[in-house]
This record gives structure tokens, C-alpha cells and sequence, in this order.
């Protein structure tokens, strides 16, 4: 999922000569993988609980170390996305700490809810899109 991202904001650069309306298309998939990521993420964390609770800290190294740079290529996503201000005036983003979780400390993490969606605001430009629309067809 991230490599999706990372594709779709390589595909950003240079989109000078593009309209508003093709970048917005381009950024759209930012949306539907927010949710779906942070989902992931929910459950990832409920199994790195499992796991330290059942095996030894040592054991799961390797896993711990994957986590980690999972976290920090999503939590630099979520800061990208709050960036932009298309996709966060479409759906809520969250937050992460700057560091992950520590398990074999804190056995009881859980991650906070996902912030709920922004109203849908109707702007002029979508407005205007509209009417040119019904222009078109007279």
C-alpha cells in the first residue's frame, strides 16, 4: 500500500500543466488508503501485542524492527497527507507519535481513533464545473 503512495507522489511532480480537477483525480487514491492503512495498522498492532505477551522480546527482534520502519514510512504518509489540503478536506487523518510503541514495555498500547471525516463543503470551483457542464449541453 505504501508503494501505491509512493507511485502516486512520483507521479505528482511536474503536474504544473495539469488542471486542478486531473491532480485532485491524481490524489484521490490518498483517500481510500488512509482508512484501509490505519485499519492495517490496528491490526498489526493487536498481533505485535500478541506476540510479546506470549514469546520472549528477544525472539521477536526482527518483527519489532520491521514495525518500526512500517511506522515511520506511515506516520511521514499521514504527515504528507495532512499537507495537503484536498485530502484533508475530505477525510479525517491521523496522527501517530513520532516514535512507535514499545511493546515489550507497554502492553496495553492502543492506537487512537481514526478523526472523524470533515463535512463535505461544496466549493465555487465545483459549482462552476457544474454550470459548465449544463452549458455544454444547450
Amino acid at each position: 500500500m505504501l508503494k501505491l503512495v509512493r507511485s502516486i507522489k512520483d507521479g505528482l511532480s511536474g503536474t504544473a500543466q495539469f488542471s486542478p480537477q486531473m491532480i485532485q483525480c491524481r490524489l484521490h487514491p490518498y483517500i481510500c488508503i488512509v482508512p484501509e492503512s490505519y485499519n492495517l495498522y490496528g491490526i498489526i498492532v493487536r498481533i505485535m501485542q500478541k506476540l510479546y505477551s506470549s514469546l520472549p522480546p528477544d525472539t521477536l527482534e526482527g518483527h519489532n524492527t520491521r514495525f518500526k520502519e512500517l511506522y515511520r514510512q506511515l506516520n511521514r504518509y499521514y504527515t504528507d497527507c495532512q499537507g495537503i489540503r484536498y485530502v484533508e478536506g475530505m477525510i479525517g487523518i491521523p496522527g501517530l507519535d513520532d516514535r512507535p510503541p514499545d511493546f515489550a514495555r507497554h502492553s496495553t498500547y492502543t492506537p487512537p481513533p481514526r478523526p472523524r471525516d470533515p463535512e463535505p463543503a461544496v466549493t465555487d470551483e465545483l459549482v462552476q464545473i457544474e454550470e459548465e457542464a449544463v452549458g455544454e449541453k444547450e
